[in-house]
């Protein structure tokens, strides 16, 4: 797939399971509110929560809609500003 300069790439899953059910999926490049900065990810991890919601131990937090992503914990630079 090629990815377009709309897209970025993501974590992401369709179903809860074990690391298996994770791809590399792509999604729209979010706008930035004010207020708001964007992140060029250069590093993430998987921390414990992270395995939590995808093995779906906390369903009634994480729901049924899928697509997930996941990686709240990251390293990266400012990509653009919100201006408010």
């Amino acid at each position: 797939m090629t990815i377009n300069k709309n897209e970025m790439r993501a974590a992401q899953y369709n179903n809860y399971g074990s690391p298996d059910v994770f791809y590399e999926g792509y999604i729209a490049i979010p706008l930035v509110k004010p207020g708001e900065v964007l992140i060029r990810v250069h590093g993430t991890s998987v921390n414990s929560m992270d395995t939590m919601f995808r093995a779906g131990k906390l369903k009634i937090l994480t729901g049924q809609k899928f697509p997930k992503g996941t990686g709240a914990d990251f390293a990266g630079e400012v990509a653009e500003l919100g201006v408010m």
